[in-house]
């Protein structure tokens, strides 16, 4: 089923429309009231901003939601936050705002599926279990040798091997496994496992992207690499998944993948990590992929089964920001009219934005995660 799933997401993609978006005009009234709005929570300390955002609906606007769901959701994030705070101490904020991030992907699933949301030790393992790998992985420090014997045993681990280590990175990992294990018994819920097999196999096959490879091995890696990783949210609700949406999970991760790879285009063309978005060499082909991936979103939450239309409109809207902010972070790689059309459509003045946006977000991952 991965196969065919990732052969129509590539098909599907290829074929989005890369035409101009029309971006709709701020007006001006409501851009000086946003602006009243920020000069308030910048005076504020980090025991107050959450309850500030909150309010105004700035962190997630659940007011769309039914209320036992918004409930749900807040005390949900809140017992998110203390587990993985009494699983290590030492983490860092980032690290839990990192994981946090994949549960609420995890519970925007539930709810396009037309599920209640639910909270178990699996999501909280699996979400927990990248912040760890990806660190080692992104750690510059460690050589190739030390990341490939690390996959070796990772691997292994996912497929059922205790083999005890004294190193306390794989400790932890090790005890995150036992959680998932402890809720979804192999025999029973093979899928599971084949999920975080994927996002391994996809995990190891990525550091191919630091040699030279063309478009198309790119394009594979992808895919690959963004629909495993949602697969394997689909799986940890309930250990299964109907044919659509396991390849809703494929489409969606290829898309959020892209908008990562948009977003550290910079710093993976500095190193010689080859992406979708680095590969592209010119404002115009910048802008394509951009434009691309945007109406990729559309076209695949206008096209998903769910009766819940507020769910989807949510979660579009939510994607094409991440898209937007990716652009006006790096203003230099693209036409001057893209970024002037984002700037337009904008709730604040861009430079409003960016300032406010670096002196926020260490205050913004401090307040929730100290929920």
């Amino acid at each position: 089923m991965k196969d065919a799933a990732i052969e129509r997401c590539k098909q599907e993609f290829e074929n989005t429309s890369q035409k101009d978006i029309l971006f709709p005009k701020a007006k001006y009234t409501e851009r000086m009231k946003n602006m009243r709005f920020v000069n308030t929570l910048k005076k504020c300390d980090r025991s107050q901003i959450l309850d500030k955002l909150q309010k105004k609906n700035a962190i997630f606007d659940l007011s769309w939601m039914k209320e036992e769901e918004a409930e749900s959701f807040q005390v949900l994030s809140e017992q998110f936050v203390k587990d993985a705070r009494a699983f290590d101490e030492t983490l860092k904020d980032e690290d839990i705002f990192q994981a946090l991030r994949n549960i609420w992907i995890i519970w925007m699933l539930e709810l396009l599926f037309q599920m209640p949301l639910v909270y178990h030790e699996a999501m909280f393992a699996y979400s927990m279990l990248y912040p760890y790998s990806d660190n080692l992985l992104d750690d510059t420090t460690c050589s190739k040798e030390e990341k490939r014997q690390f996959n070796q045993w990772f691997s292994e681990r996912l497929h059922g091997n205790h083999e005890p280590s004294q190193q306390p990175l794989r400790m932890k990992i090790d005890k995150l496994v036992q959680m998932i294990e402890a809720h979804f018994p192999r025999v029973t819920f093979s899928n599971v496992y084949e999920g975080l097999y994927m996002i391994q196999n996809a995990q190891i096959a990525s550091v191919q992207q630091s040699e030279h490879l063309d478009l198309s091995r790119i394009y594979d890696i992808s895919v690959d690499k963004g629909g495993t990783s949602v697969i394997a949210d689909g799986y940890l609700i309930n250990g299964e998944m109907s044919k659509e949406q396991f390849q809703f999970c494929v489409d969606f991760g290829f898309a959020l993948q892209i908008v990562d790879d948009i977003q550290d285009q910079m710093e993976d063309g500095a190193c010689g990590h080859h992406t979708l978005a680095t590969m592209c060499k010119t404002k115009a082909q910048r802008a394509s992929l951009f434009q691309k991936c945007w109406h990729f979103f559309d076209h695949l939450l206008e096209g998903f089964p769910c009766a819940r239309h507020e769910v989807k409109d949510f979660v579009k809207d939510s994607c094409h920001e991440l898209l937007a902010q990716c652009v006006l972070q790096q203003k230099q790689l693209y036409p001057k009219r893209l970024v002037e059309d984002i700037m337009e459509a904008l709730p604040l003045e861009s430079d409003d934005i960016e300032s406010l946006s670096k002196e926020m977000k260490e205050k913004m991952e401090q307040a929730v995660v100290t929920l």
